[in-house]
């Protein structure tokens, strides 16, 4: 029993919902107890703190949340928040008003709130399912092109979405490869330079804005315009003085030359490659020529490495050795007249002209070659004015053919190496002395391997000269070679572009 001098008393720290039995009674002055009183009282039920609502505001990264709460046997002393469906939760906040921020944009968050009293009851959880803001990406189009030959200019305009454009993003290649303008990444306007003529570019364009969100891309497809430049123009536009880029301009007065007013490459390895009989992005090795010269307003080409089977055929083809081929391919025939050698009537102007299709045979001229030759006197012991004089010059023989396909002469894989070995014999008068050899890392036209010329040896029906490991001989015509096609193209034939190295060699247009 608890004393006191009050009628009135309060229990307290009693269970919540639960049921006393509470024993009374009073004592007078004299300390006479009254007659216990007994009865029972049941304790109220504890009433938990509660949310009632919740208030948002959405940006694109943040949510900021305000719980309504109320208090129930306690006042509201602390708040929890969730944005994951009550997965984890912040800890004891004070305040009504908390932020999640670092979210995703344009997503759902399974938002909980509950609150808890200074008895540490918490309340039941409310739920609210609240989306931050959807980001705006920004969005760009192309306003405008306009094309040359070799150029292409596209002009585009961006719209900035959420956040402001940080770049614009333009790609020649199916989005493979993506450049900027190299004044300024904001700049509206690229050209795309060293292109091909008559082609066909699908042209993309994209902007990003300063958070790295990119627009869709835009694209259009634009061909440019023809070409007005010649080949045989864009050879002599490299020529400013002799040697400049590679090239020797073969006047009167240069000395040693062949003095016929040709522009011919000489050196170790000059730009001067050519796509022939191919379009495609990478040329492949067997559509790879390089250029001799251009001899009046026509382009000389010879096959950078070698034809194959495959090109030419096997009527001329020494059947033990693929890809080689006898100077005279008939067993019946073993005469050195090139109009009745099968390696010049059914190989070069048979098979590999069928093989190049009518629109690549159309841009090669038919040329009158000097077949004549000479004797080793004057195309092997001599110098290259000499070959070239008895060749096609002043002391040739007077013996030609007329058609599209042949092969170089000696005087051209001569005047292939750098001025200083014009002077330099092919051999000496003993045989033995490789002279010209000396030339071998200075002449582009070199190889590793035997090729046939043009010329045949005048004096003995069974003999044409070749050339190897840096020098030039004779040899017989039913021994073998390698073929390295020589034609020159009609004057007309334009050049596309590239810029003459072998990864992107002058291309010719369709």
């Amino acid at each position: 029993y608890i004393e006191s001098d009050e009628a009135t008393h309060t229990f307290v720290n009693l269970k919540p919902n639960t049921s006393y039995k509470v024993y009374s009674y009073a004592k007078d002055k004299q300390g006479i107890n009254s007659n216990v009183y007994e009865t029972s009282i049941t304790t109220a039920e504890y009433e938990l703190p509660k949310v009632t609502g919740l208030t948002h505001t959405s940006e694109l990264y943040k949510i900021t949340l305000t719980a309504i709460s109320e208090g129930g046997s306690n006042k509201v002393s602390k708040y929890y928040f969730s944005k994951d469906n009550g997965a984890t939760w912040s800890e004891g906040q004070e305040s009504a008003t908390y932020v999640f921020d670092n979210l995703l944009d344009t997503t759902t968050y399974n938002i909980k709130v509950k609150v808890s009293d200074s008895e540490d009851k918490y309340s039941t959880e409310y739920y609210k399912t609240i989306a931050t803001s959807t980001y705006i990406n920004p969005t760009v189009s192309i306003t405008s092109t306009t094309q040359t030959a070799n150029s292409i200019t596209v002009n585009a305009s961006g719209t900035k979405g959420s956040n402001n454009i940080a770049k614009y993003m333009y790609s020649i290649d199916g989005g493979s490869t993506w450049v900027t303008n190299t004044s300024s990444s904001t700049t509206n306007s690229y050209t795309f330079n060293n292109l091909l003529s008559k082609t066909n570019y699908n042209i993309r364009v994209k902007v990003i804005d300063t958070n790295n969100r990119e627009s869709t891309v835009v694209s259009k497809s634009v061909t440019t315009s023809a070409s007005t430049t010649t080949l045989a123009a864009k050879v002599k536009s490299k020529y400013t003085s002799q040697g400049s880029n590679g090239i020797y301009y073969h006047t009167s007065s240069l000395a040693n030359g062949a003095g016929d007013n040709s522009y011919r490459y000489a050196g170790a390895n000059p730009n001067n490659y050519v796509c022939f009989g191919s379009t495609a992005s990478i040329c492949p090795s067997k559509n790879l020529y390089r250029i001799i010269g251009v001899y009046g307003d026509q382009v000389k080409l010879i096959h950078a490495t070698y034809a194959t089977t495959a090109e030419i055929g096997t009527a001329a083809e020494f059947s033990n050795y693929p890809n080689f081929f006898y100077w005279s391919g008939s067993e019946s025939n073993r005469s050195n007249i090139w109009s009745s050698s099968t390696l010049n009537t059914s190989s070069l102007n048979g098979t590999f002209l069928t093989k190049l299709g009518t629109t690549w045979a159309n841009k090669i001229a038919t040329t009158t070659w000097n077949v004549g030759g000479g004797i080793r006197d004057n195309l092997v012991f001599s110098n290259a004015k000499t070959a070239y004089d008895y060749e096609v010059g002043a002391n040739k023989i007077n013996t030609t053919y007329n058609a599209k396909i042949g092969l170089p002469y000696v005087n051209e894989y001569y005047y292939a190496a750098t001025p200083t070995y014009w002077t330099y014999k092919g051999l000496d008068t003993t045989g033995n002395n490789n002279d010209y050899r000396k030339s071998i890392g200075n002449n582009w036209m070199k190889n590793d391997f035997i090729f046939w010329t043009i010329s045949r040896e005048s004096h003995n029906s069974y003999g044409a000269f070749f050339v190897v490991s840096g020098f030039a001989n004779s040899r017989s015509i039913r021994d073998t070679g390698r073929i390295r096609p020589s034609f020159n193209l009609v004057s007309s034939v334009k050049t596309s572009g590239g810029s003459g190295t072998e990864s992107n060699p002058y291309r010719i247009e369709i």
